[in-house]
């Protein structure tokens, strides 16, 4: 198994990879540490990596903690293939003190969003968010357990990036702190994900 992980405990992340800057995130104290204070509409992460590439199965996992009055919709992790139309999302939709969590395949043509308006959960708290994918079901867990599930069939990603704090195309930004990202190459248990 092989396992990637993120921390972002300052201001300039030391990842394997360039990473480019966008706007001025700011180092916060959290429970678990140092992380990262993304706000909302110009503050953002690009990574120039795919730690998905050529993979089948995988599990994207983020620990966050969502600002109430953060955007409406948000993207907070999104791996993008820069070789096809691909991509694999995590966000939140914010409603008033809460929000409920969006997870998203895309392998063009088909793609797949897992999301639940009454499935909600607190802003300004700590969460995690796991989307993962055994090669034919994706999974969403919030906090460690399963919300909802789906079927999608996928190619493997290419060469890409990943940005963190908003979409790749640098919009959808996300208002909020995230302490760490973290990807593994096959669908994990529920026992295994991150939990706050």
């Amino acid at each position: 198994m092989m396992q990637t992980t993120w921390t972002l405990d300052e201001e300039l992340p030391q990842l394997p990879a360039r990473v480019r800057v966008l706007g001025a995130p700011r180092v916060v104290e959290s429970p678990y540490g140092r992380a990262l204070h993304f706000d909302g509409a110009r503050d953002g992460l690009i990574i120039h990596t795919n730690p998905l590439r050529g993979v089948r199965a995988f599990t994207v996992e983020a620990l966050f903690a969502p600002d109430a009055n953060g955007p409406a919709e948000q993207r907070f992790v999104h791996v993008n293939d820069d070789t096809a139309d691909a991509r694999a999302l995590l966000e939140t939709r914010v409603v008033g003190e809460n929000f409920y969590a969006d997870t998203f395949i895309k392998c063009a043509p088909v793609e797949l969003p897992l999301n639940d308006p009454k499935l909600l959960h607190a802003c300004e708290r700590w969460h995690t968010l796991a989307l993962v994918y055994d090669g034919k079901i994706m999974r969403q867990y919030m906090n460690g357990v399963l919300e909802l599930e789906g079927e999608i069939e996928r190619n493997v990603f290419g060469e890409g990036r990943v940005s963190i704090g908003c979409r790749i195309n640098e919009v959808f930004w996300y208002k909020g702190a995230i302490r760490t990202v973290r990807f593994t190459d096959r669908a994990l248990e529920a026992g295994e994900l991150l939990r706050p």
